[in-house]
């Protein structure tokens, strides 16, 4: 049971990570104010 709450865990932390490159990413488009707050 741990371990799939584990790999569940680990699964959200992946997605995560690639929404944060993807905001990262998309932030030049965006006001200084919204990627001050994003951060």
């Amino acid at each position: 049971m741990q371990q799939k709450g584990r790999c569940r865990m680990i699964r959200l932390r992946i997605q995560i990570e690639q929404n944060k490159s993807v905001l990262e990413g998309a932030t030049p488009f965006f006001p200084d104010g919204v990627t001050l707050l994003a951060r």
